[in-house]
């Protein structure tokens, strides 16, 4: 598989994708949390009762241990690429209030390359923060 880390024997090795309404989601992500499980592991556990599987089928979730310094790190990065986007936002209005059209296009091209970054730093910080979450 793609992005599979770890052993090719796994013991969950199958995979099932499930797309819910915004509200449900938010719902099973309450209770998971609540209940100190990860998303998957708690629909995988009401799969398990559901069904009547013996646990013993069942692999065990290791836990991830995030440090909550690296989530504070992350989150930091993610705050200084959104103020770093808003600079160079107000750098390029005096710019453009200048005249300095070659100036702007540059800064055009810059601006471009902060909102590439800033979605995929966001999403790195919510997949730690939910790995924290569920340790």
């Amino acid at each position: 598989m793609p992005g599979q880390r770890g052993s090719e024997n796994r013991q969950k090795s199958e995979q099932v994708l499930v797309r819910m309404a915004p509200e449900l989601a938010r719902r099973v992500n309450a209770v998971a949390e609540a209940a100190g499980l990860s998303s998957a592991s708690w629909i995988r556990d009401l799969a398990v009762k559901e069904l009547g599987v013996d646990r013993k089928f069942v692999a065990p979730t290791p836990r991830v241990a995030v440090p909550p310094r690296d989530l504070l790190e992350i989150s930091r990065l993610t705050a200084s690429v959104a103020r770093l986007n808003g600079a160079v936002v107000q750098l390029q209005i005096s710019i453009r209030e200048a005249g300095t059209m070659d100036l702007h296009a540059e800064g055009e091209r810059v601006l471009a390359d902060l909102r590439s970054i800033q979605p995929g730093l966001v999403d790195a910080t919510l997949m730690v923060k939910n790995a924290v979450r569920s340790n």
